[in-house]
């Protein structure tokens, strides 16, 4: 059969599994599948550069098929690039008018991001550009000032959902303050006041973001991701304006905490000394008063990710938070046995990556979980780069002891990088004259059940039990709830399932970009 002779839904179907390359060959083998498959050379984002832009125009603009095809409708996303390149001979001026024209004439567009827009585009440029697009649902611009905090004003969309800022510095109020060490501070509350109601999704990308008291809040916003805060006073706090500008948000991801500490700059707030600790219990009295008199989120948070464990001390929420993210644990057993009694999470995801926090922060997260009744699902990545000091065997057993009799039901180890020794008694690794069936592979297989059943003697309420090893794949063993400690019973589950039960279960791996 000639693939011509196919149903053009089936055709579509089949060249579904190409990547744009392939089928852009495709499509000029011949009329017939040029005219059915051009379009879908579209789908997905298209990424644009000054040196593609030209070409790329013209093959928007060109008459396909006779001209019974116009290509710009099918335009859905698109990304442009604006970085000067060595070999773009386009000047600049008409990039802009070319790069304007293209969002003219595409108006299904309703994905947009532009990066390095200081570089090129002027405040009424940008404007005038995203005034032409009445579907747009989600826009992404990176290398903007505030001279540009009017040009959402020019969106006309009303399905605006998802709003990615990433904000330049700005220049020193103060003479010297650039000798501080210190961040500027950026107000992103303008940027954002002409689509309050209809943004759902919020990423702000800035060195130090401050949120001034306008008048107005962000009753939409669900998830909302800052690199940075600074308090606008120190009477407000961090959590003050969150809460007041983002009531209903329940997905929340913030890297650092700034504090100008009585200079005209801010500074990345991370307290490790005495000194440090006593101005961030402080800060943590401050929240909670604040919270207590002006309310914090009454539903709490689905899911918080924040860079390290002093960042949710400082913040001292009070509220439930169903899902905890922290990449760096504390040392200090009694800060985090507070932070994770004001979260009461659910499900906690820890990063070990250093030697130090493996030998101390770890121990102190641990027993502190261990005190967290509300805690029923455990997740930790460890580095690759700690594989000469991590034993998983060991590792194990040392949870075991520090999780003694915890709430933990499911407990899941992510180990990256490839030179962790593999434990074949868990793994099932012999070589060729091991088999499976023989004395060797029985062994090893009771070495796995005694591992598995030491945790559960200490882990009376575990269930589950996942070890994901990147170059190795998955394992994982599941407990039936109706197994007393006399007769437990451990079953190996397949690595499709397992994988299929970290979704399920909300025990996916924390990434950058989660939120």
């Amino acid at each position: 059969m000639h693939m011509l002779t196919l149903n053009e839904d089936v055709l579509l179907h089949i060249t579904a599994f190409l990547g744009r390359k392939e089928l852009s060959e495709l499509t000029r083998t011949c009329r017939t599948l040029h005219r059915i498959l051009v379009h879908t050379l579209l789908r997905g984002g298209v990424l644009l550069t000054r040196s593609s832009l030209t070409s790329f125009f013209a093959f928007m603009s060109m008459k396909h098929h006779g001209g019974d095809i116009r290509l710009t409708p099918f335009l859905r996303s698109l990304q442009f690039n604006m970085f000067p390149e060595l070999h773009c001979s386009l000047p600049l001026d008409e990039s802009v008018q070319l790069f304007t024209d293209l969002l003219t004439r595409s108006p299904n567009l309703v994905s947009l991001s532009i990066y390095h827009i200081c570089m090129i585009f002027t405040p009424q440029n940008l404007r005038a550009a995203l005034n032409a697009l009445p579907y747009l649902e989600e826009v992404t611009l990176v290398g903007i000032s505030s001279e540009y905090q009017d040009v959402l004003g020019g969106v006309v969309s009303r399905n605006l959902r998802t709003v990615n800022l990433s904000l330049l510095d700005q220049v020193p109020a103060t003479p010297g303050e650039e000798n501080q060490g210190s961040r500027s501070r950026i107000d992103p509350i303008p940027f954002l006041r002409y689509h309050r109601h209809t943004i759902v999704s919020l990423r702000l990308v800035l060195s130090c973001a401050v949120l001034a008291d306008h008048g107005i809040t962000f009753p939409s916003v669900r998830k909302l991701k800052l690199s940075s805060l600074s308090p606008a006073t120190d009477e407000t706090g961090w959590v003050g304006p969150l809460v007041h500008f983002f009531p209903n948000a329940e997905f929340v991801d913030l890297w650092t905490l700034c504090t100008s500490m009585g200079s005209p700059g801010a500074f990345p707030l991370e307290p490790r000394d005495e000194p440090s600790l006593a101005v961030a219990n402080r800060w943590r009295a401050r929240a909670k008063a604040l919270q207590t008199e002006n309310g914090t989120w009454t539903r709490g948070l689905q899911h918080l990710h924040v860079r390290s464990i002093m960042v949710l001390y400082c913040l001292g929420f009070s509220c439930r938070i169903k899902r905890l993210d922290v990449y760096f644990p504390s040392s200090s057993a009694s800060v985090t046995t507070a932070v994770l009694a004001d979260a009461q999470p659910q499900r906690l995801w820890i990063c070990v990556s250093s030697r130090s926090e493996l030998d101390n922060g770890l121990p102190a997260l641990m027993s502190s979980a261990a005190q967290t009744p509300s805690l029923t699902h455990l997740m930790m990545s460890v580095s690759g780069g700690l594989w000469p000091y991590v034993d998983l065997i060991r590792l194990f057993n040392r949870l075991g002891e520090l999780l003694r009799g915890s709430s933990v039901t499911n407990l899941s180890v992510y180990v990256a990088g490839a030179h962790f020794p593999v434990p074949a008694h868990l793994f099932d690794e012999y070589t060729s004259d091991e088999l499976p069936g023989g004395a060797v592979a029985s062994e090893a297989h009771s070495k796995g059940l005694d591992l598995l059943n030491d945790l559960a003697s200490k882990m009376s309420n575990i269930r589950r039990v996942f070890l994901d090893l990147v170059a190795h794949g998955m394992k994982a063993w599941e407990i039936s709830p109706s197994c007393g400690d006399s007769n437990m019973r451990w079953t190996a589950l397949d690595e499709s399932l397992a994988r299929q039960l970290l979704i399920s279960e909300g025990m996916t791996r924390a990434h950058a970009d989660t939120l």
